[in-house]
Formats: C-alpha cells, structure tokens, sequence
C-alpha cells in the first residue's frame, strides 16, 4: 500500500510538472477564438491543482501525497495559467485564498517565488484586488478592539502584522512605481497601525513594508509623499527603543529603512 502511494505520489508530480509547462499556452492556441471554453477547462483542471496548495501539512506522512514538489509545480502551474488576463473568472478566487492563508509565508522559497508572479497578475487583472487587500488591513486596524475580546491582544496584532506583510509582497510583486498611485493610502494604514501601542511585533512588519517602498518607489516621487507620514514612524522608534531595551527586531527593521533611504 505504501508502495503504491509513492507510485501515485511521483506520477501526480510529474502530471503537474508537465502541466504547468504546457498547458496554458496550448490552450491559448487551440482555442483563438473560443477563449471562454479555456475557462471551463480550467475550473476542473485547477481544482486538483489547487487543492495542493491547500493542503500544506504532513509531507510526507503516509495519509497526506503532497510533497514541497507537488506545492511548486502546482504554483508554476498558476504562474503560467495567469498571465493570462481572460483566465482571472476560473483562479480569482482560489487564488486569495491562497493569499490570505495564514500559511502562505511557510512555502518554500522556490514556491514563493513563483507566488510573486502569481500575486502581480491577480493585482494587474483585477483592479479591485488591490483594494481588497487594503480593505483587510484597514479592517483589522480599525476594527481589532471589539475582537480582542475574544481572542486577545496578541493574536490580533500578530493578524494584523500578517495582513500588512501580505502589502509587503504585493509591492514586492510589482514594478517599480506600479503602486505609485496608492501610495498616500498605503503610508495611511502603515501609519495607523504605527500607533497601536504594545504592538512590537507589528511595528516591525510596517518598518519591513517600508522598506520595500522604498525599494519599489522611486525616490524623487517617494519623497514629497514620505514626509507628512515620517514624523510618526520617528515617534515609534523613539518611543520603542525608549521604552524597553529588548526589541532588537524593531530596531533593526528601523534600521535597516533608514539605510535604505541615504
């Protein structure tokens, strides 16, 4: 029995290796004309693949076929199948929920590579997508106090600092400049969440996200922007670093901006 769990373990691998090298461009030329029967093609197609990405635990467990390698042909296979814009109906979905899985940053970093392109295409195809990301964070900023109750102060600020580490790579994904335009937006929420008190551990996800501003922005349009909002990023380090000695990631995401920006 074990024997042949292996067996069907390597030929779904090399199904999805051979899928995600060929399929959608085939598709693409088979049917010029007929693109919506891609799309249906694609709901039953991406439903297997999806369902790996899905199902993250246990490799290698005898009850569990899916192993890092099912995880990143299954991501290259939704790397290829996106850059196509007519496809968006048949992976939107699955896609952020992928996105907005609280395991999503555990992928293997060949996996997360592929991710990046995967990201970018949802956020060029759907121009709400980006919007939707903000909507999270500004939800979990806004409304964390009535949660709390429920499940502390900890838990919400770690929820928090994952949902502005999902902007961090959005922008990562992108081009330079891509998000030039949501840019007063994006230092809003980074500053909003600056001011939560006893939140160390969100703190550093803003000062990361920073970072890649100033990465993705270029300077001479970042910085007529940067200005209004560095005042409160000054007070949190000031105020961290003033207030205990031990906060090391802190100081170091700091830091690391400010060596980013000379």
């Amino acid at each position: 029995k074990i024997e042949a769990q292996k067996i069907k373990s390597h030929v779904s691998k090399k199904a999805l290796q051979q899928l995600a090298d060929i399929m959608a461009p085939l598709l693409d030329t088979l049917f010029v004309e007929e693109k919506e029967k891609i799309v249906t093609i694609l709901h039953t197609c991406l439903h297997h693949a999806v369902g790996y990405l899905k199902n993250k635990t246990g490799y290698g467990s005898s009850s569990n076929l899916t192993t890092p390698d099912h995880i990143f042909y299954a991501m290259s296979l939704l790397a290829s199948v996106t850059e196509y814009a007519y496809t968006l109906r048949a992976w939107r979905k699955d896609v952020m929920d992928i996105f907005t899985d609280s395991e999503f940053f555990r992928l293997e970093t060949r996996s997360i590579k592929k991710a990046t392109k995967v990201i970018n295409n949802l956020m060029v195809h759907d121009k709400t997508a980006f919007n939707d990301i903000m909507a999270i964070i500004g939800k979990s900023i806004a409304g964390g106090q009535a949660r709390m109750l429920f499940t502390g102060r900890d838990a919400e600020n770690t929820q928090r600092a994952r949902n502005v580490r999902r902007l961090s790579f959005v922008l990562w994904s992108g081009a330079n400049d891509q998000y030039l335009s949501s840019l007063p937006a994006i230092l809003e929420r980074l500053v909003e969440a600056c001011k939560i008190n006893h939140a160390h551990y969100l703190q550093m996800h803003v000062f990361l996200c920073l970072r890649v501003l100033l990465v993705r922005i270029s300077p001479e349009k970042l910085r007529p922007t940067g200005c209004t909002s560095s005042t409160t990023f000054v007070r949190t380090v000031s105020w961290t670093m003033g207030a205990s000695l031990t906060v090391p990631p802190i100081e170091g995401a700091a830091r690391s901006v400010m060596c980013c920006s000379m």
